[in-house]
């Protein structure tokens, strides 16, 4: 079923790629040399699949886990208007970036999607890299032209004409918020979902909630939020997962979500979590 999934969103982002010409056109307006610093606010996940069972506070950046708190600095090595490459650096560890309007296409298809993808992230269970938490989950530039590409997904008829309902899965909640009344951009997204195949064995259900700032002018993200809750089971195997992150520019202050996810917006905002994650530690490794 899984693969079925990744199969539907390979075509489904072909299509967009192919229809949204918004998305793949680039106003990129930063200088080469510019640095941008990020603080990990928060960033955790408790995860079980089947017999396995894992989480921590934290995440995981090139292989190597960081604590939350830890800061990450993005260095623009080339730019132009319609790319920009870039460096982040995470303690000792690094990894050169790239931005463009199709690279960009890919990616904000990728975060709508949310849990249908990162359920594929634990096909092979690591427990280090499950304890260490999450990955960073979204990129530090983004098209300033995107802003078409946005509104069109706070329309639900357009939403759901990319995101139709199957015999296996339903969108029980699909919602776009796209402020951009000031210099800075914010995008707000709610997805909910329920798997059933009977025969399959298959009873699953999700939420979702992403938040993305970017600077209008030069595309630089300002920070992101994260939040999923997921649980049930996938051809007989119990799934369930928790996770949320919060990563800002220093400086900036992204907020609540637009649209509140009931059950799970508690957990974030009191120190709960941070009790259950941190009953499995680990020692954060740096080089």
């Amino acid at each position: 079923m899984m693969k079925k999934i990744l199969n539907i969103s390979i075509l489904l982002l072909i299509f967009v790629m192919l229809t949204s010409t918004t998305l793949v056109k680039s106003d990129y307006m930063v200088t080469i040399g510019s640095e941008f610093t990020y603080d990990v606010v928060e960033s955790s996940q408790t995860v079980t699949v089947g017999e396995d069972t894992g989480g921590g506070n934290g995440f995981l950046f090139e292989e190597e886990a960081f604590n939350v708190g830890e800061q990450v600095f993005v260095e623009v090595n080339d730019a132009s208007s319609s790319q920009v490459r870039f460096n982040v650096t995470v303690g000792n560890a690094s990894k050169i970036g790239n931005s463009s309007g199709i690279e960009d296409a890919g990616s904000f298809y990728y975060y709508l999607q949310g849990p249908l993808h990162y359920l594929g992230s634990f096909d092979k269970w690591v427990q280090a890299e499950v304890d260490a938490g999450p990955p960073l989950f979204c990129d530090y530039f983004i098209n300033p032209s995107f802003s078409n590409a946005y509104l069109r997904y706070t329309n639900e008829t357009h939403s759901r004409s990319i995101f139709p309902d199957t015999t296996e899965i339903t969108f029980t909640k699909i919602a776009g918020n796209f402020d951009n009344s000031s210099t800075i951009a914010e995008f707000d997204w709610a997805l909910d979902f329920k798997m059933k195949n009977t025969t399959a064995n298959t009873d699953f259900e999700g939420k979702y909630r992403w938040k993305y700032a970017y600077d209008k002018t030069t595309g630089v993200v300002q920070g992101w939020k994260v939040a999923m809750e997921c649980s049930g089971t996938i051809l007989s195997v119990v799934w369930e997962f928790i996770v949320d992150q919060t990563v800002e520019q220093v400086g900036y202050n992204i907020g609540r979500f637009h649209y509140k996810m009931n059950g799970f917006e508690w957990l974030i905002t009191i120190p709960a979590l941070s009790l259950i994650t941190g009953i499995i530690a680990i020692k954060r490794r740096r080089k």
